[in-house]
């Protein structure tokens, strides 16, 4: 699921051990930091802390997840592509499914890859009737762009390929926008905007509420004695870099201009993005709404955790509003 082994915690508690050994400057936290959060290329972290973090608990073995990963890139697919609104190529992967009673837009996480979040569920919608479209986020893999932009951006690209689906792909079918972490904040920030009818619902597991509450939870953890100068620094500095702010855009106002149905899900041992989020995203719902906390799932790995249980809400949300 998300790959998240080498994350924002991670790198926050080694910027800070570097800083307290060699005195760097607030600057120089702020542009390590921000490399880290929204470059192309991510800066290395001392080996220390890449050595430190381990396979979470429940995990399947590695053998299991490499043969689904390797099982999903085999199966029958057609490369797409859109152009996204400041000019960027955007990739997609078409996955029909025979017989498809609808199609699922599926949105990854930071920093990961659409095959690594999705594989042990494709074959399970692939079964059920649903068409994948499986995107490439932006400035992440071989979608084009300089910088991840925590839902800020990606937003608009998920209403793009929503498009693309009704015009070209499956304009007749029932459709469904799916996301994991910063895929999850996508999808639910894209929910605020005007959908067309064929969009039925959202399945958003552990998003994030906005760029700013994240980073603000990532340097709470790491670098807590610089978290009130570092913040307002992070936020000018996106801005002048990536043209977009940290702060402005929400899932917490999304939901409230929300129409669509929504499965939230979240493990409740998750350490990266706060269970107290989708939660919040889940009151702040006005549409109709679910909710999925599974126990002892870390970050991205409810689906992992409690299998059966998360397919059996998915198919009666589907069954629910496909018509």
């Amino acid at each position: 699921m998300a790959n998240f082994r080498k994350n924002f915690v991670g790198a926050a508690l080694a910027v800070g051990a570097v800083g307290a050994l060699t005195t760097i400057g607030v600057m120089t936290l702020t542009d390590y930091v921000l490399k880290l959060a929204i470059d192309r290329e991510q800066p290395a972290m001392p080996k220390v802390f890449t050595e430190r973090v381990s396979m979470p608990k429940g995990m399947p073995p590695a053998e299991v997840r490499r043969k689904a990963r390797e099982w999903v890139l085999a199966q029958p697919q057609k490369t797409v592509h859109i152009r996204s609104r400041d000019g960027l190529l955007l990739v997609g992967h078409w996955l029909p499914a025979k017989n498809a009673k609808r199609t699922v837009l599926m949105m990854h996480g930071w920093r990961s890859n659409w095959a690594d979040d999705f594989a042990m569920a494709v074959p399970f919608m692939l079964e059920h009737g649903c068409n994948l479209l499986m995107v490439e986020q932006r400035g992440q893999g071989a979608s084009e762009g300089k910088y991840i932009g925590f839902g800020v951006l990606e937003q608009n690209d998920c209403l793009d390929w929503v498009h693309f689906l009704v015009e070209k792909a499956s304009p007749h079918l029932p459709i469904y926008l799916d996301g994991i972490s910063m895929g999850a904040t996508t999808v639910l920030m894209a929910a605020g905007h005007p959908l067309p009818s064929q969009v039925r619902g959202i399945i958003a597991d552990c998003g994030f509420t906005s760029p700013y509450a994240i980073i603000s939870s990532c340097i709470k953890t790491g670098l807590p004695k610089v978290r009130q100068d570092l913040l307002p620094l992070l936020n000018v500095a996106a801005r002048r870099r990536a043209g977009y702010s940290f702060r402005g855009t929400s899932t917490v106002d999304a939901m409230r201009d929300n129409t669509k149905p929504v499965l939230f899900v979240h493990g409740e041992a998750d350490t990266f993005v706060p269970m107290a989020m989708t939660l919040e995203n889940y009151k702040a719902c006005r549409a109709p709404k679910e909710l999925l906390l599974v126990e002892g799932a870390g970050h991205g790995l409810s689906w992992l955790y409690d299998t059966e249980h998360y397919q059996q809400m998915v198919l009666r949300f589907f069954e629910r509003y496909d018509y």
